[in-house]
């Protein structure tokens, strides 16, 4: 129940999700009634998400969908309701841009069918999913590493994990994920092959065409390029702003993040390091190595109060473009 939201609480905390996995244009497939696309705003680097649901057609061929289009797919407990598995996997890899990623879960068959078969909380599921067991008790189970296997040439594998979020494993025949927290899945994250070398994937995916006023158009190589130099110096650092560029910023610098100055949140903290949100006034109270102004587009109006109201030194200051 709302898989894609329990999903997306948990993969915030993960930078991956922010700069590789979730950016350019996307598809979900099997989204409704709790789609990705209403998360948007939480990744910052998406700019579209189709939602694919049953009036689109048949998810197991994606007919309509050209091939290569998508720079990445994500599919919340879809595919075990697919009637060939291995045939719809197939396609999805098809619709997904050399380089693009799949990210994909599916119901763990111990924690969510727990030995009874057909489902008993789902009677639409066709198969179950298991990783590397040497047997299963359904005679439907599909190991997702015999599952990718049949593709590895076409895809990398990137991460392979059984979710397990606030799961009690000490209750038997019970649907926990009706729990508004739980999660009982098997999420596996593939990149689909390509001919360029890695380093020239990662440049070209990094010029997504972002839907920002024209003040705002930036080069995304080089703010990653400026913010992985600041994760090398171990310097101490303030944040001037809390917005979608400081939470890209959390997880890379995470603790050498002192805190954050956004008058405008009344949040006290920040969901990735519990790094305080602060008021500009106590800028002087604080112990940092340099400010970084997160707020694109307004730097020189930010570097002006902090240099001429609150008497920081214009060295101290670093700009991200």
């Amino acid at each position: 129940m709302f898989e894609q939201t329990k999903a997306t609480k948990r993969r915030f905390h993960n930078g991956n999700f922010h700069n590789r996995y979730f950016t350019g244009d996307g598809i979900d497939i099997g989204g409704k009634p709790d789609p990705f696309s209403q998360y948007i705003g939480v990744f910052p680097l998406v700019k579209s998400v189709k939602v694919w649901d049953l009036e689109d057609g048949d998810a197991q061929f994606m007919e309509s969908c050209s091939d290569e289009y998508y720079d990445f797919i994500c599919s919340s407990h879809c595919l075990e309701h697919m009637v060939d598995v291995y045939e719809a996997f197939k396609n999805w890899i098809r619709i997904t841009k050399k380089g693009g990623y799949l990210i994909i879960t599916v119901p763990d068959e111990d924690m969510y069918e727990q030995k009874n078969w057909p489902s008993i909380y789902n009677s639409d599921h066709k198969w179950t999913f298991t990783i590397n067991k040497s047997k299963s008790w359904s005679k439907k189970s599909i190991n997702i590493f015999d599952l990718l296997k049949k593709f590895e040439d076409k895809i990398e594998i990137e991460k392979i994990e059984k979710v397990s979020e606030f799961y009690n494993h000490n209750l038997i025949n019970v649907d926990q994920t009706l729990q508004p927290n739980v999660e009982s899945a098997i999420e596996f994250i593939i990149k689909k092959k390509s001919s360029s070398n890695i380093i020239n994937i990662e440049k070209d995916r990094f010029h997504l065409d972002i839907k920002l006023p024209k003040k705002f158009e930036i080069s995304l190589s080089k703010l990653y390029n400026n913010i992985e130099k600041l994760k090398s110096t171990k310097k101490r650092y303030l944040v001037y702003g809390y917005g979608s560029v400081a939470k890209i910023l959390e997880p890379i610098l995470n603790k050498q993040i002192v805190a954050y100055i956004d008058n405008s949140k009344k949040v006290k903290e920040s969901n990735y390091t519990n790094t305080s949100i602060l008021n500009i006034n106590e800028i002087s109270t604080l112990k940092y190595d340099f400010i970084i102004i997160s707020v694109l587009g307004r730097e020189k109006e930010i570097s002006s109060i902090l240099i001429n109201e609150y008497k920081i030194q214009s060295d101290k200051l670093i700009k991200l473009t």
